[in-house]
């Protein structure tokens, strides 16, 4: 990961650029433990998570659950994804 990836990452997961992304935690819960309607994040390996991004952003991955997603990784680039992955992967989980 690039150096400040995981300070990036933070900004983008609470929301915090712009209304380029949504606070994560709206969802996945506090410290992104997971709620009923959606799966814990935290301490997911970097790979899984950016590969979960990326799919659902190009539409591999699809369902009534990535529903909520797709207004979130509209906006996302790469770098982005590679940046929220390295923060929510270093998460405790």
């Amino acid at each position: 990961m690039p150096i400040g990836s995981i300070q990036r990452g933070q900004r983008l997961a609470q929301g915090l650029t712009g209304g380029k992304t949504r606070q994560c935690a709206t969802c996945h819960g506090p410290k992104l433990k997971g709620t009923d309607a959606a799966p814990r994040t935290a301490g997911r390996s970097p790979s899984y998570l950016a590969r979960q991004l990326v799919d659902i952003k190009y539409g591999s991955r699809t369902g009534a659950e990535v529903g909520p997603m797709l207004a979130v990784v509209e906006q996302l680039t790469s770098e982005d994804m590679l940046a929220l992955a390295a923060y929510v992967s270093s998460l405790s989980p």
